[in-house]
């Protein structure tokens, strides 16, 4: 029997490479989020690119997953409690940090559901504005 030279090769993985580099001025809301993540990696060890990844995945890595088709469907339910409860994660110390000291009115789910202002984001079209591992499944 004859094997192929492919099959011979050791598999090769495939990447996707992101590189970013953003400079707003100090008139920009967004230079003031840069200077909480340098703050948070001189206070807590964490980079400006691991905070900005981890924002990310809580929303995002659920969705992109489950486009990929390379996940279980358990996987996928994992991931998306996950993400569930670093976004209540997330929403919890925006309240507490923010809400309070402002005395606004926590508002409901429904409130949020409804309100013109809280559209979802689309998965096609770009917005205007301007090492973490699930149980049970493995990713790099």
């Amino acid at each position: 029997m004859e094997q192929t030279t492919q099959q011979n090769l050791p598999s090769s993985e495939i990447r996707e490479q992101l590189i970013f580099t953003y400079k707003p001025n100090n008139k920009n809301p967004d230079y003031y989020l840069i200077g909480l993540l340098r703050e948070r990696k001189r206070s807590r060890g964490i980079t400006p690119k691991e905070s900005m990844l981890e924002a990310a995945r809580a929303f995002w890595m659920p969705i992109a997953c489950s486009q990929s088709q390379q996940y279980s469907s358990d996987c996928l339910t994992e991931m998306f409690w996950e993400s569930i409860a670093q976004l209540n994660a997330q929403q919890e110390l925006l309240w507490n940090t923010l809400g309070k000291s402002l005395n606004l009115e926590r508002p409901t789910t429904t409130q949020w559901v409804s309100s013109n202002n809280n559209n979802p984001p689309s998965l096609n079209n770009e917005s205007e504005s301007t090492t973490n591992k699930y149980r049970g499944c493995n990713y790099d």
